[in-house]
């Protein structure tokens, strides 16, 4: 029976039966709309409430994939505004960094204007030692780029030390700061001595040492400090630092204190290495040797006049005046305690070479003299001799007082008061007159000196600090 139906009920079967179907409704329903309602009706009672939740479901879908698409367009332009961001910063940094490059070739160029008569090449340093304490460096150049050793280094606006080792493509730079670092300075407005020495324990402090200036120099904070003409190594004129705080050394011949370097060591990226080296220049070798003919020629002059025509025509009283006496106590009122000592030594020992007995005593006693002269150093004027003519008086009566406890006491000659009448005070008065006459000439002199060494120093410092 199943078998027969399912036979029957064969494709063209159903095809035919469902077309009529068709064909049934559409023909019922182009004539009435009887059975349209009712199977509108129910069929809207169940679509409807499964299309509203499915329609529900697909507004949350279709929320959630808006929301998606949102958070994804957010993300995206959030990822775009963070590159941005970077982006910003990056180039922020690339100008601050082209902002520093900028001062530093500024201060490069400004220091090579102040020193521009010598030949320069920059360099970049590209490593500091390896205590912390930035006393020596390296810079990306070396004997390729015409540097050698002892060559200064300058950066800033002022020295930073000098070229100990060179090789090819590099070199070590030894800072001032460095405590085996000493470097020959004077004052800029003055040109008086001193020296600069490293000290590492004071770089955080910000300062660096300056000693063995002389006790009797006015100084003050502020005040300029260059490498100084006698430098073996630094060229001169060169800015170191400003002075502060200097006070009288316990010994109250010296005076020491700071400096305030014109270098921060502690960022110090490029430098320039001025390729000139120190050499003695001729007009500093003129200038020596035209003080030192001089000096020599009035020591062999004054012994030589001593010894004749004072002790011939101009003899008074049986005595002369002490010409070499005077002439060290002038120097050392004039020129200061080292050309003093210097000039008394000398006129000394020749006085006892030539007299054949013991050598060393006089100059002992004439260098002292220059010394003691020499703490008054530039308390002289032109007008104003008292003081050296009384200075002269105190030495050559001091003088003599020494000589004869040393030579005549020692030999039981006692009578003091009569080689004091006889002998030292006609000698001191004597020596008085003639340092009256005396000083006016090697004043003179003097001021020469000074003027065409003033000129020099003048030059050096015009032709390196600009």
């Amino acid at each position: 029976m199943r078998n027969r139906l399912k036979k029957f009920f064969t494709a063209r079967v159903w095809l035919t039966l469902l077309v009529c179907i068709c064909f049934f409704f559409i023909g019922l329903t182009f004539f009435t709309d009887a059975l349209t309602k009712p199977l509108q009706k129910i069929t809207s009672s169940v679509i409807i409430p499964m299309q509203k939740g499915v329609n529900g479901i697909g507004l949350w879908l279709t929320e959630k994939s808006d929301l998606l698409v949102s958070v994804e367009k957010l993300q995206s332009e959030n990822s775009d505004l963070r590159q941005e961001i970077e982006d910003l910063k990056a180039e922020n940094l690339q100008i601050q960094k082209e902002n520093v490059e900028l001062n530093t070739l500024r201060e490069l160029y400004k220091l090579d204007k102040t020193y521009s008569n010598y030949k320069k090449v920059g360099a970049s340093v590209i490593g500091r030692s390896s205590d912390n304490w930035y006393s020596t460096f390296t810079i990306d150049k070396g004997s390729k780029d015409g540097i050698e050793v002892d060559m200064n280094v300058v950066a800033g606006n002022g020295l930073v030390g000098i070229v100990t080792t060179v090789s090819d493509n590099f070199s070590i730079v030894r800072a001032i700061i460095d405590d085996s670092s000493n470097v020959s300075s004077m004052l800029l407005n003055t040109s008086d001595i001193c020296t600069v020495s490293g000290d590492l324990q004071l770089v955080d402090e910000g300062y660096i040492k300056l000693q063995h200036l002389d006790g009797d120099v006015k100084i003050n904070d502020g005040d300029m400090i260059v490498t100084s003409n006698i430098s073996e190594k630094y060229l001169e004129g060169i800015l170191i630092g400003y002075a502060k705080d200097i006070t009288l050394d316990s010994n109250n011949l010296t005076q020491s204190g700071y400096i305030v370097p014109a270098v921060d060591f502690k960022h110090i990226n490029t430098v320039l290495v001025i390729l000139d080296k120190k050499t003695a220049t001729k007009s500093l070798a003129r200038f020596v040797l035209r003080r030192f003919i001089i000096s020599f020629v009035s020591i062999i002059i004054l012994y030589v006049l001593q010894c004749t025509v004072f002790k011939g025509a101009l003899l008074v009283a049986g005595v002369a005046p002490n010409l070499m006496l005077m002439f060290t106590c002038i120097v050392g009122f004039m020129r200061g305690r080292k050309s003093g000592m210097i000039t008394g030594f000398a006129g000394g020992m020749l006085i006892d070479i030539m007299s054949g007995g013991m050598i060393g005593f006089t100059p002992l006693l004439y260098l002292l003299a220059g010394y003691y002269n020499g703490m008054f150093y530039k308390e002289y004027t032109k007008e104003q001799m008292l003081l050296p003519i009384s200075l002269v008086a105190m030495c050559d009566f001091s003088y003599g007082l020494i000589y004869y406890f040393v030579t005549y006491l020692m030999r039981n000659r006692l009578n003091l008061g009569y080689y004091i009448s006889t002998v030292i005070m006609p000698e001191t008065i004597y020596t008085v007159v003639v340092t009256i006459f005396a000083y006016i000439f090697v004043y003179y002199i003097n001021r020469k000196l000074d003027s065409i060494d003033k000129k020099r120093k003048a030059k050096n410092v015009k032709r390196t600090a600009g």
